[in-house]
């Protein structure tokens, strides 16, 4: 079996799952082994709200090596994207979102995105280096 045909296997049995209060400790996992900052149980717990279900989604994969360059996290992207389109109860108009200065190639994903730089967040991260964020907004029809 040659290298492409094992990548699209490994592709196909990728599958976007809201998350739950079952996956929710593995969730946690990830953000701890991942992410230099730590998510309180505030944060938890709302990601958990039935309002919140559709655009809470495990975009991890662009942080993972094994998972790079294989469109995943454009694909949970563009998922979340469209459920933020036909939300109507509230309508969504904008998302933003923070992405630290240093971190230019996810700066770079979201742009490709349709996201555009709309100003910076000083001192928005308080236990990492650099501690600003630029914010992006992708405004939606």
């Amino acid at each position: 079996m040659s290298n492409s045909n094992l990548s699209t296997q490994k592709i196909s049995r990728v599958s976007f799952a809201s998350l739950t209060p079952n996956n929710l400790g593995t969730v946690r996992k990830l953000n701890s082994v991942l992410f230099p900052i730590k998510y309180g149980e505030k944060f938890y717990q709302g990601v958990l709200l039935p309002q919140v279900e559709d655009f809470c989604k495990l975009i991890y994969y662009n942080d993972v090596p094994p998972y790079r360059s294989r469109s995943l996290g454009s694909q949970a992207l563009e998922l979340i994207l469209a459920s933020a389109v036909a939300q109507r109860k509230p309508k969504i108009s904008k998302i933003y979102l923070h992405v630290q200065v240093s971190n230019h190639g996810a700066k770079m994903f979201y742009e490709r995105h349709g996201f555009k730089e709309v100003g910076v967040h000083e001192n928005y991260y308080k236990k990492i280096n650099p501690h600003d964020a630029w914010i992006l907004e992708k405004t939606l029809s």
